[in-house]
C-alpha cells in the first residue's frame, strides 16, 4: 500500500499538526508492505525556507515544495503539479489541515484520479475556529471546505469532543474517531527532573513549578485565563511558560509580557521561549503540574505527553484531550475561568501523594492506549477499506 501525507507545512514552528503527522508517519513506516510519503510546503515562518537538510527527520519520503505565495494559505504551484502527476500511484491521499491551498490540491489530485481521499482537519473545521473572521471564513467554507469535506471518502477526527462540533454542519460523510500517539520516547527516554529548574537559573528559588508548554497564541487562554489565575494562586508556586511565538499573532508576546507586569508577577513568571522538540520529554520532568487553559484544541497533544511523563494535568474542558484525562483519573479538567484553574492548581500543588497518584495514572493509561504503533494500525484499517471500497 502506498500512502500520501499532504500538509501546507512540516516545520516545527507549526506546532500540532506537524508534531502528529511526522511520528504518524513513521509509525505506519513500520507496518509491513506500507510505503508512506510526505508532500508539503518548505515554509518555515515569514520569509524563512525548510530545505532537505533543514527539515524535520522522518522515515516517510519526503517531497517538499517552494511556497510561492502566503505563509498563511501555503500557496505552492510546484505541489499542485506535482499533486497532479503523481496522485495516480498512490492507494490512499491523506490530507491534514484545513483552510490553506494544499488542502485544496491534494482533493482535486485525489478527485481527478479517483484515489480515496482521507481528511484529518485537526480541529480547524471547531467552533472556535470559526469565530476568527467569521465573514471570510463563512465564505471560504461555502467556496471550499464544505465541498471538500463532503467529497472526502473519509473524515478522521482526534477526539469525540472535535467530531461532535464538526456534526453541527450536517453533512453524512464517513468518518471515524482516531487519537494522536505518542512515540516511544514518551515512556522510554531516561528522567530528569533537574533540566527545567536549570533554564531558570535560580530564578524559581526552589518553589514549585507550574509549566505551560505551547504555542504562544491568543486561543491558549495565557492572558485571560493562565495569568489572573496564578496571580490568585495561594500556593508560593513559578510559572514556566515555554514556547515560541505565533507567526499569525505576532504582539501577543507583548501582550504576555505586559499582563506579566501588571500584575506584578515578574519574580515569579519566565517566558522560557521556543524549547527543543526533544528537550520536552524532560521539561514535563521538572513540573509539579502541567497546565493548558485552551479555548479550543481538538485533541491537545502536550496534554498526553505531560501524561505520559507522570506529570499531573490542569486543563480545560475546551481541550479535547480532556477525554483522556478523565478516562485515565489523571488530572483536573476545570472550566475557562481564573478562579476553577486557580482553585485546581493549589490543590495539586499542595497535596504531593494525590499529584504522584495522578501522574503514575497518567503514565499507565498513555502507555497502554496511546502507542503511535497501535494508532497506526487503526489508520492502516480505515486505508485498507478504502483502497478496496465502491468509488462515490
Amino acid at each position: 500500500m502506498r500512502v500520501l501525507q499532504v500538509l501546507g507545512g512540516m516545520s516545527w514552528r507549526y506546532g500540532g499538526t506537524t508534531a502528529a503527522v511526522l511520528p504518524m508517519c513513521d509509525a505506519l513506516c513500520q507496518i509491513p508492505g506500507v510505503e508512506v510519503s510526505i508532500a508539503s510546503t518548505d515554509a518555515d515562518g515569514p520569509g524563512r525556507r525548510l530545505t532537505p537538510d533543514t527539515a524535520p527527520h522522518t522515515l516517510a519520503q519526503v517531497h517538499l515544495f517552494s511556497l510561492d505565495w502566503s505563509n498563511r494559505w501555503k500557496y505552492s504551484a510546484g505541489l499542485d503539479r506535482w499533486l497532479q502527476r503523481q496522485a495516480h500511484k498512490y492507494d490512499v491521499i491523506h490530507s491534514h489541515g484545513a483552510w490553506g491551498f494544499c488542502n485544496w490540491a491534494a482533493a482535486r489530485a485525489a478527485k481527478r484520479h479517483g484515489v480515496p481521499l482521507v481528511v484529518n482537519p485537526h480541529g480547524m473545521w471547531s467552533n472556535y475556529t470559526f469565530t476568527q473572521g467569521r465573514r471570510l471564513k463563512a465564505a471560504y467554507w461555502s467556496l471550499i471546505e464544505r465541498p471538500l469535506a463532503r467529497r472526502a471518502d473519509k473524515l478522521v477526527f482526534t477526539s469525540q469532543g472535535e467530531a461532535k462540533e464538526f456534526a453541527r454542519h450536517g453533512l453524512r460523510t464517513a468518518s471515524a474517531v482516531v487519537p494522536l500517539g505518542l512515540p516511544p520516547d514518551a515512556w522510554e527516554r531516561p528522567q530528569c527532573s533537574d533540566w527545567l529548574r536549570l533554564q531558570l537559573g535560580g530564578r524559581d528559588r526552589g518553589r514549585p513549578l507550574v509549566l505551560y508548554l505551547s504555542r504562544i497564541h491568543p486561543k491558549k487562554g495565557l492572558v485571560d485565563i493562565l495569568l489572573p489565575a496564578f496571580a490568585k494562586l495561594k500556593t508560593d508556586a513559578f510559572l514556566v511558560i515555554a514556547g515560541g511565538s505565533d507567526d499569525t499573532t505576532p504582539g501577543y508576546t507583548l501582550q504576555v509580557r505586559a499582563e506579566i507586569d501588571r500584575l506584578g508577577l515578574a519574580d515569579r513568571v519566565q517566558l522560557l521561549g521556543p524549547i527543543r522538540s526533544e528537550d520536552r520529554w524532560i521539561a514535563f520532568d521538572g513540573a509539579d503540574v502541567f497546565v493548558l487553559p485552551s479555548h479550543q484544541e481538538n485533541f491537545g497533544l502536550v496534554i498526553t505527553e505531560s501524561m505520559a511523563r507522570g506529570c499531573p494535568v490542569v486543563v480545560s474542558d475546551r481541550a479535547f484531550a480532556c477525554e483522556v484525562v478523565a478516562a485515565a483519573d489523571a488530572g483536573c479538567i476545570v472550566p475557562l475561568d481564573p478562579s476553577a484553574t486557580s482553585e485546581a492548581i493549589d490543590h495539586l500543588l499542595q497535596n504531593p501523594a494525590f499529584r504522584l497518584m495522578l501522574g503514575n495514572r497518567g503514565r499507565a493509561y498513555t502507555r497502554t492506549h496511546l502507542r503511535w504503533s497501535d494508532i497506526a494500525q487503526q489508520l492502516f484499517d480505515i486505508y485498507a477499506s478504502l483502497s478496496t471500497a465502491p468509488r462515490k
